[in-house]
């Protein structure tokens, strides 16, 4: 639909996903059997945006907390929070943002 940002179709049996985003056009494939989800294995993070198309899974990186910075650097310099926002505002909820999504962590729960 017109405002959609991303459109993604799930095979829950394949364990597959389907997407394209409103910047990265091409219809891209993850095929979830090929990773590796144990606690073991680092996080992977992936630009949807990418203009790649097909099967992604080996265009994964590992995930890094200077690389969540750098994202999130990306992504707040497009917004303008105002004169005061910027200047204040910005930084506190950039390293909030970062502190977050580096606070998960992965652990083994046995019965």
């Amino acid at each position: 639909m017109g405002n959609n940002k991303w459109s993604i179709v799930c095979d829950v049996k394949n364990l597959k996903m389907f997407f394209r985003t409103n910047k990265g056009k091409n219809i891209k494939s993850i095929d979830f059997s090929s990773f590796d989800f144990s606690c073991a294995e680092p996080v992977k993070v992936f630009d949807i945006n990418t203009d790649l198309s097909g099967e992604v899974a080996e265009k994964f990186i590992d995930y890094s907390e200077e690389l969540n910075k750098q994202l999130i650097r990306n992504g707040f310099d497009k917004i303008n929070f105002g004169f005061i926002g910027n200047l204040i505002i910005k930084p506190v909820y950039k390293k909030k943002l970062n502190f977050y999504t580096n606070s998960f962590k992965c652990e083994i729960v046995k019965d």
